[in-house]
């Protein structure tokens, strides 16, 4: 099954993210939080964060790499061994809005 799905993300002082998802093979929605790997541009959303989740009673864990190509933020998570989700965003009220694929 392809998924598909949407999230949201807020920008804490400290340079994370913590948000909520969902796609078309759950339920209900999932909380998200990413630590950013480094101290760059805390200001906006892009950086290297290392992310996790919890999807029908299983932890998982990723890399995020967010980069913005003028108005519209790109996100690649890539998990270990078992391929990646892309998506786009943008910005709604200071949260990155946006949908996401594998």
């Amino acid at each position: 099954m392809k998924i598909t799905g949407r999230f949201y993300f807020k920008k804490t002082q400290s340079g994370n993210l913590l948000g909520e998802f969902s796609n078309n093979a759950t339920s209900k929605n999932y909380t998200e939080s990413a630590d950013l790997c480094r101290d760059d541009r805390l200001e906006i959303f892009e950086g290297t964060y290392f992310t996790t989740w919890q999807e029908n009673g299983s932890a998982e864990f990723a890399e995020l790499v967010i980069s913005r190509v003028n108005l519209i933020f790109s996100l690649k998570w890539t998990v270990a061994n078992a391929g990646h989700f892309s998506g786009e965003g943008f910005l709604v009220d200071g949260m990155l809005v946006g949908n996401y694929r594998d």
